[in-house]
């Protein structure tokens, strides 16, 4: 069985990396988060606090979107003309490996991240000029679920298990409360 260290990424974003171009930028912010709840339990699934990152949101006119994080990390998702936002990805971790000879199954989690809410822009200069926009704060939740993939056997993960799993309940979910200041470019060159 492995021990619960590679969930450490459970804030960090399962990435993907794009090759091409994420879209106009649509603003850039200071994100602190807040936990909300954790029912898989702090020895499972670590939360670091404080939560704190900047977020880059990219926004093509299709509202296709991408996040960057501070940390490199990128999530696909979209932004709605309202400011309204969602940026998703899964990921399956193997935590315990199949063994026909024993009638281990095995157990693989899936990680599924979700970042959701609102980052309100508006206009405040004019269509024949370059367009410029004042944003308002970032609002959102980070949630993320850990849930067995169909046909794992879980059960060893779970707290009070023969190996001493770490798991309070499977699935389980870590949601962090977001709250984020607009960054202006100047401050960006100085960090």
């Amino acid at each position: 069985m492995r021990r619960f260290a590679p969930l450490a990424l459970l804030i960090a974003f399962a990435a993907c990396f794009p090759s091409d171009t994420p879209g106009d930028p649509y603003g850039v912010y200071a994100v602190v988060g807040t936990l909300r709840v954790n029912e898989c339990g702090q020895d499972a699934a670590p939360v670091q606090l404080p939560y704190q990152r900047v977020y880059e949101l990219y926004r093509q006119d299709t509202g296709v979107a991408q996040l960057m994080g501070s940390d490199g990390s990128v999530i696909n998702g979209s932004i709605g003309k309202e400011g309204t936002f969602q940026f998703s990805s899964q990921s399956a971790i193997r935590m315990i490996e199949p063994d026909e000879i024993f009638g281990i199954r095995g157990c693989d989690l899936v990680v599924a991240l979700t970042i959701e809410g609102k980052a309100v822009r508006k206009k405040v200069s004019g269509e024949d000029e370059e367009e410029e926009y004042e944003l308002e704060p970032l609002e959102g939740t980070l949630t993320t679920r850990f849930t067995p993939a169909p046909g794992s056997d879980c059960s060893e993960l779970l707290y009070g298990s023969a190996s001493g799993g770490r798991f309070h309940t499977l699935p389980c979910r870590v949601i962090l409360d977001l709250e984020g200041e607009p960054v202006v470019e100047e401050a960006l060159a100085g960090q």
